[in-house]
């Protein structure tokens, strides 16, 4: 199943629907996105990528001005190896790994990577317009029956604080059918934990308060708007 979303410049692509993203948060404790890793997988995500999807992640999160509880998102390099071996795979479908969240776009357009990272995270954040308005204030479009926001769901997901991506460039990126398979396609992951799109849960804390209004005893301390710990406090 898939959308066609029109970007600027009037360049389509194709992002994948997801069916069903929802997490029961238990299973997702067993992996550490801090931990030491070898870099063996080549995630084709520079220095200046990597701080691009950084800057932009954030600023989205920053967006989010009812937001109490937002934690900033920092860079893991084991999440970014994972995207890695999964992009490597040229097979654009989800990987359904509970231990982290996962967004995906692709592209049959050759671009470069900074236009491929902001293409992508218009797509996802232009999802929130398909959000309607609900009774009880729940927000739930991530089952296959509704129209998708949960790549916009975990890109401001609160509790989410580490980000890591991979971008490849696939000969041929293989769908669900041979009539989805896209030829010289470029393939873009991003993983997040705490994965976001837990079952029964909302993105973020509303509050008339103020942005770091409602930070964690973890993140005490407020970046422009997102909550962090600052790792040079006493």
């Amino acid at each position: 199943m898939k959308i066609m979303v029109m970007l600027p410049r009037q360049l389509p692509v194709t992002v994948l629907v997801m069916l069903v993203q929802v997490w029961d948060r238990s299973l997702a404790q067993s992996f550490d996105p801090t931990m030491p890793t070898n870099l063996t997988v080549d995630t084709g995500i520079s220095e200046d990528i990597k701080l691009l999807l950084l800057r932009l992640h954030n600023a989205y999160r920053r967006d989010e001005r009812l937001a109490g509880d937002m934690n900033r998102l920092d860079w893991s390099p084991a999440l970014s190896q994972e995207a890695g071996r999964w992009v490597k795979g040229c097979d654009f479908k989800h990987q359904n790994n509970p231990q982290w969240g996962e967004n995906l776009y692709r592209s049959n357009f050759k671009t470069t990577p900074e236009s491929t990272v902001d293409n992508a995270l218009i797509a996802w954040h232009l999802e929130q317009y398909n959000i309607m308005p609900s009774p009880t204030g729940f927000i739930d479009c991530c089952s296959e029956n509704k129209t998708t926001c949960c790549h916009y769901t975990q890109m401001v997901w609160a509790s989410t604080e580490f980000l890591g991506c991979a971008i490849n460039e696939c000969a041929l990126l293989k769908g669900d059918t041979t009539e989805e398979d896209l030829p010289d396609a470029i393939f873009l992951a991003c993983y997040y934990y705490p994965p976001g799109n837990v079952l029964s849960q909302q993105p973020f804390q509303r509050t008339s308060s103020g942005q770091c209004s409602l930070c964690s005893a973890t993140n005490p301390d407020c970046d422009n708007g997102l909550c962090y710990f600052e790792t040079s406090r006493c």
